[in-house]
């Protein structure tokens, strides 16, 4: 089985996942950035893994972007997604669900699951910084990430 795990982040958080998540999966694993990289062409593949970071109920629009290009051939796929949120439930959430991955895309996975979050507080511009403290009440580096979901989300992808 050959796999490629395409993620986008902005502060390391979802990359950090994907190499958790290939740490738990057997055969052939490619990770791509697709912030950084350009993604090799998917007919070499058996299964795609995409991961974004939620913020403010979105991911990185690098990633929708790839996604809405390749979503017919996303579709011929094995298909995982996963969030790095700090919200454990907001793959759950019918809004973010809207905003992050088509729906078609959704139905179509066999896995869909937020495997943890980070607070980079160090890494971060002002502004994030400025809107973390606000809303999640923190102003110090944060990371959790939910192990027995990456086992299960990559199990599920094994299977």
């Amino acid at each position: 089985m050959k796999t490629i795990i395409i993620y986008s982040t902005k502060y390391g958080c979802a990359g950090e996942l994907a190499y958790l998540i290939q740490k738990e999966l057997k055969g052939e694993c490619k990770i791509v950035n697709v912030m950084k990289s350009s993604v090799p062409p998917l007919n070499d593949y058996d299964t795609v893994i995409l991961g974004g970071s939620l913020y403010i109920g979105r991911i990185q629009k690098q990633l929708k972007k790839y996604v809405n290009e390749h979503l017919d051939t996303l579709l011929t796929k094995k298909v995982g997604l996963f969030l790095s949120a700090g919200d454990p439930k907001a793959a759950e959430n019918e809004v973010v669900r809207k905003n992050v991955f088509p729906k078609a895309l959704i139905e179509h996975a066999v896995a869909f699951d937020v495997l943890g979050y980070a607070y980079k507080f160090d890494k971060m511009g002002f502004l994030d910084r400025f809107i973390v403290k606000r809303v999640a009440g923190l102003s110090e580096n944060v990371t959790e990430y939910y192990e027995n979901r990456i086992k299960a989300f990559a199990e599920a992808l094994t299977r």
